[in-house]
């Protein structure tokens, strides 16, 4: 059930048609050998020992017939045929079991190649271990620098847009997965109709939806990117909240400061009533200061509004150059995919087409076999029919001897002798006629029976050609078919190469859209910068202008002034405190904003290098997840490959134990033949000796007077008037009745004697 199971359904046709050729040719045999066992009891029962007397008053001695080659040199050519086709078979079963050993050679050869690709597969398996434990260290180092990168990337505000951009990217690879799970079902269904290579589409099938699975991993990979993203957004926002709040404390301050400068300046507008001249002169200065204030407060915003558009350029510079990379990426992925699918689909079809000529191959060797086998007994079935006919001839002949001997042994008989007994001798020739024509009717029997036999192996032979030759015509249609949905996969590889031209196109277009962006980014920037240097370089010029004019007011008060009481010094004193601490507040501000321009300046360099990190750690984790792929799609290769191996050895070893098994029962069947031949050389030697003694005893011994007239009598005669003599002989009473006695038990014993031998 098992390697029923394991087993392919041709493999297991081609088993039972070879096992049925066994068990036919094993009937063929067990029939030949009943036919063989047949002939002997025949020839032993026709061509026993001839029994002599040996009695002391008659010594009758042996006729030619009892010495006929064409009695005895039959049973010797059929022996000697017998032992030539057993030693001929002999022979094709040592050569069958050189080629069964040499195939054993071969196979422990492959068992051991087996065993290098196993263990290559145990360190593949090591090193796939050291590389799925490197990608994970990987990994974590990824997510640390990404952890980092999410942690400086807090003050991006672009990243609403980013998300926008990767959730269209997300889409567009959500419809591209759509169509490749489309095309994936469609090939499904192409592969399913194919019968006969299911085995190897299977593979094609799982190594898709591997892939398959890996662009879902990836799916989810980004969309916990997204994730991410989304969160750190909401950081990004969070502290942006928090910016905003120190920025408004800091406005706060500022207005604080001013509104205790406005406050001081209206103590001393309330002091300096007594000059309205004075008066007018501080508040055109209040003016001056206020507006410089302003103008200065404007060039703050102003840059920093132009440092916003300078973060959110190179934002979009990183964004763009990001996406790119991704594209870069895809579109890679998307040729590897491209380039692994012609290979397996290449691989597939030379190795179906190897297979397929492999087992025409061996099909035709198999059929010229088999039309060897056959012609070699067809060979021995005409020998047989030779034999029949010759067999059936000598009979004939022999028939016609007898009649010769019933037309004329009367005449050469003396009528007048009453011890010849003639209706005696007439019933024995009568008998002998009768077993003659019986032995002619089951050579006739035996001819028929083997040329039916013959006509009906032809028969069956030509109903085998005629299934081979369907079979033939099935493997070519099968063939046909399989050439088709190979068509079909190469046009829609085809479809696919022009799916993947598009794509590049659309990255294509999408890079010059990103070098056009780029290009007015830094158009604007320049401008941009240009502008504000000029603005600040005007107001620069202001703002000394009206601290100029503020010096010489000041002076001029100072002048003014001198002869004031205490309190108006105390007041100026005041101002003039307030108006330094104004001022380094100011300064210390222009501080603050470089520092944070120059700490946005650091940070936006190290997220660049952040992001080509991870970008390298990105690469590196593909090529390993790759490599990873197709370590475990070589496991599988080599898992398979060892199954069919194991079960083509087992079944290698299942037929080596037959032919083991079937030789060894050739080789008994040899040694019985051997033995009986050697039992037949023996009977035959002993029987020339008894028949040498018997001629001796014949020629030498004496004879009676009555013997001599009876011999004179019968000297005409042949052997069947001896053996006719011999029976009177035993009828009268005589002195040959005991001779006759000794002449049954002779014959009972050579009987016994001789079946014992067979």
């Amino acid at each position: 059930i098992f390697f029923r199971c394991a087993m392919p359904d041709p493999v297991i046709s081609r088993l039972q048609d070879e096992l049925l050729d066994l068990q036919e040719k094993n009937q063929i045999l067990q029939d030949y050998v009943t036919r063989a066992n047949f002939e002997l009891r025949t020839y032993q029962e026709q061509y026993g020992i001839l029994q002599h007397s040996a009695s002391k008053g008659l010594q009758e001695p042996f006729s030619e017939e009892d010495f006929n080659p064409l009695l005895i040199n039959p049973l010797l050519a059929a022996y000697d045929n017998r032992i030539k086709c057993l030693e001929g078979e002999l022979l094709r079963h040592e050569k069958m079991s050189a080629g069964l050993n040499t195939e054993v050679a071969q196979y422990k050869l492959q068992e051991a190649e087996l065993a290098r690709l196993k263990r290559d597969n145990e360190e593949l398996q090591a090193q796939l271990k050291k590389e799925s434990e490197r990608s994970h260290a990987l990994h974590t180092t990824f997510q640390d620098v990404a952890s980092v990168a999410d942690s400086d990337r807090e003050r991006l505000r672009t990243a609403l847009e980013e998300n926008r951009i990767l959730r269209e990217t997300q889409k567009e690879l959500t419809a591209t997965l759509d169509k490749l799970s489309d095309k994936v079902q469609h090939t499904e269904k192409e592969i399913s109709g194919a019968e006969t290579t299911k085995t190897v589409l299977q593979s094609t099938l799982a190594s898709i939806q591997q892939k398959e699975a890996a662009l879902q991993r990836r799916l989810a990979e980004v969309s916990e990117d997204n994730k991410k993203l989304r969160m750190d957004i909401a950081t990004l926002l969070k502290q942006t909240e928090k910016e905003h709040l120190a920025l408004q404390m800091a406005e706060q301050q500022a207005s604080a400061s001013s509104r205790a400068h406005k406050e001081a300046l209206e103590e001393i507008d309330n002091i300096r009533r007594e000059n309205r001249r004075l008066m007018k002169e501080m508040g055109a200065g209040k003016q001056a200061l206020q507006g410089m204030q302003q103008s200065e407060f404007d060039i703050l915003r102003r840059l920093k509004e132009t440092l916003e558009q300078i973060e959110e350029a190179k934002v979009d510079l990183s964004s763009g150059l990001v996406r790119e990379g991704q594209k870069d990426i895809q579109l890679a992925n998307l040729r590897e995919q491209m380039r692994q699918l012609l290979a397996i689909q290449t691989e597939t079809h030379n190795k179906h087409l190897r297979v397929v000529s492999n087992k025409h191959r061996t099909h035709i060797e198999e059929l010229r076999e088999e039309i060897k086998a056959k012609d070699i007994e067809i060979a021995t079935m005409s020998a047989q029919l030779e034999k029949l006919t010759w067999e059936q001839k000598q009979k004939d002949r022999e028939l016609e001897a007898i009649h010769r001997e019933v037309s004329g042994g009367v005449s050469v008989l003396d009528p007048s002798s009453s011890l010849l007994h003639p209706m005696k001798y007439g019933e024995d020739l009568h008998h002998r006629l009768q077993h003659m024509t019986l032995e002619r009717d089951e050579l006739q029997r035996r001819l028929s029976s083997e040329c039916q036999r013959h006509k009906r192996e032809q028969r069956d032979r030509e109903l085998q050609v005629e299934q081979l030759r369907n079979q033939s015509v099935e493997y070519g249609r099968k063939a046909t078919q399989l050439e088709a949905t190979c068509t079909d996969l190469r046009d829609e590889l085809l479809t696919l190469q022009k799916e993947n031209d598009r794509l590049q196109k659309q990255v294509q277009t999408m890079r010059n859209q990103k070098d056009d962006a780029e290009r007015k980014l830094e158009y604007d920037l320049a401008a941009a910068t240009s502008r504000a240097n000029l603005q600040e370089e005007r107001l620069r010029l202001q703002l000394e202008e009206a601290v100029a004019k503020h010096r010489q007011v000041q002076t001029d008060l100072d002048r003014t002034l001198q002869q004031r009481s205490e309190r108006e010094r105390q007041v100026k004193q005041d101002l003039q405190y307030e108006r330094e601490k104004w001022e380094q507040q100011g300064l210390d501000a222009r501080a603050e904003v470089l520092e944070l321009e120059k700490r946005v300046r650091d940070l936006t360099v190290g997220q660049a290098q952040l992001q080509l990190a991870a970008k390298e750690r990105e690469r590196e984790l593909e090529a390993a997840t790759l490599r990873c792929q197709q370590v475990g799609k070589a496991l599988d290769t080599h898992k398979e490959q060892l199954a069919r191996t194991t079960q083509r050895l087992s079944q290698i070893i299942e037929r080596e134990a037959e032919v083991q098994r079937k030789l060894k029962d050739a080789l008994l069947d040899v040694d019985r033949e051997r033995l009986e031949r050697e039992r037949v050389e023996r009977d035959r030697d002993r029987y020339r000796a008894e028949c040498t003694e018997t001629r001796a005893l014949l020629r030498g011994g004496s004879r009676s007077p009555i013997e001599e007239e009876l011999a004179a009598a019968l000297g005409g005669l042949d052997g069947a008037g001896v053996g006719m003599f011999d029976e009177l002989l035993m009828g009268s009473g005589m002195e040959g009745t005991h001779g006759g006695k000794k002449k049954k038990k002779l014959r009972r014993k050579g009987l016994m004697e001789s079946s014992d031998g067979f």
